[in-house]
């Protein structure tokens, strides 16, 4: 082999060494920009469970407003559960705000329904309100989502739903290939039908009736008309339930659960 020939191999092995060292450095960098995303999810993870302690602490000590602090800048960062309403809705009671305190405690049962200690705070906060009115379902129907869907969360509902259709899709299929008799798959698709209908229309009727909702936040007069010069109709009171029916400017159509409605300023109510 002639020197020129090396020469030429060293040259060819060379360009194919960067070849392969150029892709993967490009493959590299696909998974170094793939795994950066994690990676600052990771980090940022800590920060509120840093938060959700020192609050923690905090309430225990006493420094409420601290607490209180720490778990709306957690919330801020969009991170939300059951548990972190809860111990807000706590931390607002002890500072006496009792409108805070309901509306947490209303969106930490939207999420943890079946939680007994939620449950007590939330009745006893409810009994302070002057004037609460306990929802009451208009028909058979409401008192049935209300009795026996009200442990389930909106979510934990529409699962069931879903999981339901899958067992009827599964039915139907096994029915084809299996060859089984008709008469037996007519009646396990008239049962599963019936519990997915029902579940449906519980999932549906709940969604609605939480539509809306929100808590007033310190005692309003609600007036007949969305302007400061209206007439009073009823008044509200901290912490009370109400739907917000329709808005104009500045005003929000509200009503109570016993369904009067009148207007008030949007900012004296929040939404749950």
């Amino acid at each position: 082999m002639s020197a020129d020939e090396r020469t030429q191999m060293s040259a060819d092995k060379k360009n194919r060494l960067a070849q392969i060292k150029k892709r993967f450095g490009i493959v590299f960098l696909i998974l170094f920009m793939g795994m950066s995303p994690l990676y600052a999810q990771g980090v940022s993870s800590e920060m509120p469970l840093q938060l959700f302690v020192k609050a923690g602490f905090a309430y225990k000590e006493g420094r409420y407003e601290e607490a209180v602090k720490a778990y709306e800048e957690i919330l801020a960062q969009g991170q939300e559960n059951g548990a972190l309403y809860y111990n807000l809705g706590n931390a607002y009671f002890k500072q006496d705000k009792l409108g805070k305190a309901v509306l947490n405690y209303e969106r930490a049962k939207r999420l943890i329904p079946r939680d007994a200690d939620l449950n007590a705070n939330k009745r006893y906060a409810q009994s302070l309100v002057k004037y609460y009115q306990k929802p009451a379902a208009s028909s058979v129907w409401g008192r049935v989502v209300q009795n026996q869907f009200g442990v389930f969360a909106l979510d934990e509902l529409a699962w069931i739903t879903f999981g339901l259709f899958v067992v009827a899709a599964i039915f139907i299929l096994l029915a084809l290939y299996l060859s089984w008799p008709k008469r037996n798959m007519m009646m396990a698709l008239i049962c599963v039908a019936i519990l997915f209908a029902v579940c449906f229309g519980g999932f549906i009727t709940k969604m609605q009736d939480q539509k809306g909702l929100g808590v007033v936040m310190s005692d309003v007069d609600a007036r007949f008309e969305p302007r400061d010069e209206g007439t009073v109709h009823f008044e509200l009171y901290e912490g009370s339930k109400v739907k917000a029916v329709t808005t104009q400017g500045g005003w929000v159509k509200v009503e109570r659960l016993d369904g009067k409605a009148g207007w008030v300023l949007k900012d004296t109510i929040e939404k749950i």
